[in-house]
């Protein structure tokens, strides 16, 4: 489909506000933010269609990604580092609480900063979605400060992540129609275990997905961040996000 001028105005309108409160620091002035420009985009969304369905590049599946490891026989410390992450980063999900179980845009960031070795998980309670799906996927960009990139074939996401030790957030689109409990699309996280591979792991549901490679698989787009060449976000938006200290 084609995305209209409008709906490329508002998001933009949206993001440009949301910098600006950053550049603040205030978490109040973004948390106010969010809300009045989560509306006015959702009412652009509602009358030309799926956002992240327009935004993302489709492709046909039947691509050869025997690249992808679900759990890489070698370097163990790292991949005991990593499931021990993915069993800390969400404990709260509820599949019958949209606070708890559409927040993957948190999930992942939260993941990051795990990797990173900051104790922090995804606070309970619901957080003040300005979306009923949950947090647009710009507020990973903002966090980061780098916009997604579009996968044009599934192979340029193993050479975005060629590097051993490269970490970075990815976004699959579903097919529409498709019924997936995950809805429209999914966050989730990659990394390329050093002597190994590369790991596609989802810290959301309980228990977590330490090999996700089937999101690739049923994927009918997909958009990838590297971070683990970026700063850490800045603390108003991680607080945002509903990402705390985690309790033991």
């Amino acid at each position: 489909m084609q995305v209209s001028n409008e709906l490329i105005l508002a998001f933009r309108r949206a993001t440009d506000d949301v910098a600006r409160a950053l550049v603040d620091r205030e978490t109040p002035a973004l948390a106010g933010v969010m809300r009045r420009a989560g509306g006015q985009v959702q009412r652009t969304v509602d009358e030309v269609g799926d956002m992240d369905h327009a935004l993302g590049r489709q492709f046909a599946k039947g691509d050869d990604f025997v690249w992808f490891q679900p759990k890489p026989p070698w370097s163990e410390r790292v991949n005991r580092e990593i499931d021990d992450c993915l069993n800390r980063v969400n404990p709260h999900f509820d599949s019958a609480d949209p606070g708890r179980s559409n927040n993957c845009v948190a999930v992942a960031t939260a993941y990051e900063l795990r990797r990173r070795g900051y104790d922090v998980g995804v606070k309970a309670g619901q957080v003040s979605f300005p979306f009923e799906a949950g947090f647009p996927h710009s507020v990973t960009e903002i966090a980061w400060s780098r916009r997604f990139t579009a996968v044009l074939e599934r192979s340029h996401l193993y050479e975005a992540f060629r590097q051993p030790g490269s970490r970075g957030i990815v976004i699959a689109d579903w097919p529409p129609g498709q019924s997936i409990d995950l809805g429209d699309s999914h966050v989730f996280n990659i990394e390329h275990v050093p002597g190994a591979g590369i790991r596609v792991v989802d810290g959301q549901p309980n228990p977590p997905l330490t090999d996700a490679t089937a999101h690739i698989h049923e994927a009918a787009a997909l958009r990838y961040l590297r971070v683990d060449d970026l700063a850490d976000p800045a603390p108003s938006i991680v607080n945002y996000l509903g990402i705390q200290t985690a309790r033991r």
